[in-house]
């Protein structure tokens, strides 16, 4: 799915910009050139939540252990949360950190990064024989 949404264009974070909690079937990636953050979560067999967030769609950051949790500006998904080894959530909470302090232009305003991966997710859907429902 992360393969799916992915290009050289509009979302590829290193490596160490990716958590993937595999137990809880979440992945958080953020871009830290483009400022965009992918989140999927595989709710459960045939039901899987797929978000494309820019640095101005969430509010605030928070790490707790080994929990990373991102306050969105959606009220439908108010709150990501993903797990991690805590050395892990605690690199990419402050590389969260120091991004919320730049400005990320769109690269693609006729069709911003959360409306692409609306758009791309039906595609998700097909592929993976799932249902991603729509937030946005």
């Amino acid at each position: 799915m992360v393969a799916q949404l992915s290009s050289a264009e509009r979302f590829s974070p290193q490596k160490q910009h990716q958590i993937m909690d595999a137990g809880r079937g979440k992945f958080l990636g953020v871009d830290t050139r483009t400022g965009n953050v992918l989140y999927i979560h595989i709710v459960k067999k045939g039901l899987v939540d797929v978000l494309g967030l820019t640095m101005r769609d969430w509010t605030e950051r928070e790490l707790e252990g080994s929990a990373l949790r991102l306050n969105t500006k959606n009220p439908d998904v108010s709150v990501l949360s993903i797990y991690a080894h805590p050395t892990v959530a605690k690199e990419l909470f402050n590389t969260l950190g120091a991004m919320s302090h730049n400005a990320y232009p769109e690269s693609f305003p006729q069709e911003p990064w959360p409306e692409y991966v609306g758009r791309q997710s039906r595609f998700v859907e097909y592929e993976h024989n799932v249902v991603v429902p729509q937030v946005v």
